[in-house]
């Protein structure tokens, strides 16, 4: 295993590198994950218009108020890869990602197989998020992440971490279907009963696409697999995060499911749940990656129980 300091999609960042998994790290761009390569294979969407970009996202003489109308002048920009958010989204100021998270320059220290990304204090929200990310040397992603209230009032920010993957995959929520539910976007309630199926006691979401969706709900584990079918035995993406089933989550959910209309990719939200943080306090959230190439095909009868016997 190595790791190199080199370009990362055009932006200057760093690689992890292990037997069968490399991952391009952009720290100078809200801390990103922008590339993870499997036996050289390409698993994460960006959009290449903006490879490169480092948004200038200073204001006149720091003046705060003038956030909202640089937010609006940069509208919603589309970078991809993984990341870190809070949620609810209806509190962001003019709709888009806080700035200083999504697309901040992140501080960056590598440990080994590890690179640990911190954010600035963002503006917005008074918060600091750090991210840990190490590939392990079984080629396990561990991504530990901590937000920290940096303001002098209580905050009400959910974790929320959101992944932009290339389709086609199916993707099983290790939830029962009732569970879950359309959002208002896009043709959401039209393709539910489409796209949304029993799965073995599992729900499986059909990201095959070029259509509008996203489903959101409390899972019964912290846990969703997304599998794609090929000639050399299916591509396997397991991801693992901790999940509390009667717990308070920012959009009513601890799971997402997203698929783009316009490009060629599906999220996988995953958040943590809710609370209220004082000053100087902070909570944590770890999420795990295991990707994998099985050696036939992946189906229902391959998922494991929803519950532990």
């Amino acid at each position: 295993m190595s790791n190199e300091s080199v370009d990362v999609r055009g932006w200057p960042g760093l690689w992890l590198a292990g037997d069968h998994l490399r991952l391009g790290l952009v720290p100078q761009l809200g801390g990103r994950i922008c590339s993870a390569q499997h036996d050289g294979e390409e698993l994460l969407f960006v959009d290449e218009r903006l490879s490169g970009v480092l948004p200038d996202i200073r204001l006149p003489n720091d003046d705060k108020s003038a956030l909202a109308d640089l937010k609006t002048a940069l509208g919603f920009q589309l970078w991809g890869g993984n990341k870190l958010w809070v949620a609810p989204e209806a509190a962001w100021i003019a709709g888009t990602p806080p700035l200083d998270l999504d697309a901040g320059c992140y501080g960056a220290v590598t440990d080994g197989q590890s690179v640990t990304m911190i954010s600035p204090v963002c503006r917005e929200t008074g918060v600091r998020l750090t991210r840990r990310v190490e590939l392990t040397h079984d080629d396990c992603v561990v991504i530990d992440q901590r937000m920290e209230n940096c303001g002098e009032k209580d905050v009400a920010w959910g974790m929320w971490d959101v992944t932009q993957w290339l389709r086609p995959f199916d993707v099983y929520v290790a939830a029962r279907r009732d569970r879950l539910r359309p959002y208002e976007l896009g043709d959401s309630a039209r393709l539910f009963d489409r796209v949304v199926q029993e799965a073995n006691n599992w729900t499986r979401v059909v990201c095959d696409d070029s259509v509008e969706f996203k489903f959101g709900g409390i899972a019964e584990r912290g846990r969703m697999i997304a599998v794609r079918a090929a000639e050399l035995g299916a591509l396997v993406v397991d991801v693992e995060f901790p999940n509390n089933s009667s717990g308070e989550y920012a959009h009513d959910s601890s799971v997402e499911v997203y698929n783009s209309s316009k490009y060629p990719y599906l999220e996988l939200e995953t958040h943590r749940q809710r609370e209220v943080i004082p000053p100087g306090g902070s909570v944590e959230f770890r999420e795990q990656w295991h990707i994998s190439r099985v050696g036939g095909p992946f189906g229902p009868e391959a998922l494991p129980p929803l519950v532990d016997a």
